[in-house]
């Protein structure tokens, strides 16, 4: 404010908050539709600060989330890095995908979360080398093979996914 104090009343709200990354991750879900575009977000390294965003509490951000990485894992040089090992515990961004995948198995999470984030590993799986594959397969098989026992919490198209995925 004018007097250089700032005022709580005025910062956003949480949900103010969510409403922002939902509208830029939809913007970015809508640019990453276009190979070229998919490719400049994933050679920026946007993946990995993306992938933060699925411990995000509002189910629809996660899912937005994995949507983007999603599109951006369809350019051979991100799915490479996607794959391989990167943030402070070594953890890659499939590795991460990976283990949101079975937290929400685990809670049982009926919200459309997991599919576009199955999508992703799918991705991920039929994309990049054999060392990303082979990295994708260390993170990511157990994960992949729970969604295929369990198809009923899932539905059709993430079993299907992670079916294709393994």
């Amino acid at each position: 404010d004018a007097d250089g104090k700032s005022d709580a009343s005025t910062a956003l709200s949480p949900v103010g908050d969510s409403e922002l990354v939902l509208n830029v991750l939809a913007a970015l879900a809508n640019v990453s539709v276009d190979a070229a575009a998919a490719a400049t977000i994933g050679g920026a390294g946007a993946a990995p600060r993306l992938a933060r965003l699925l411990s995000a509490s509002d189910p629809l951000v996660a899912a937005r989330t994995a949507t983007v990485l999603s599109r951006i894992a369809r350019d051979p040089s991100t799915a490479r890095r996607m794959c391989g090992p990167g943030g402070s515990n070594r953890d890659g961004v499939a590795a991460t995908v990976a283990k949101f995948v079975v937290r929400r198995l685990a809670s049982d999470a009926r919200d459309g979360a997991i599919e576009p984030a199955v999508r992703t590993l799918a991705v991920l799986a039929n994309g990049g080398d054999v060392a990303a594959r082979l990295a994708l397969a260390e993170h990511a098989a157990g994960a992949l093979v729970e969604c295929v026992r369990r198809w009923d919490v899932v539905g059709d198209g993430a079993a299907g996914n992670a079916a294709l995925a393994i």
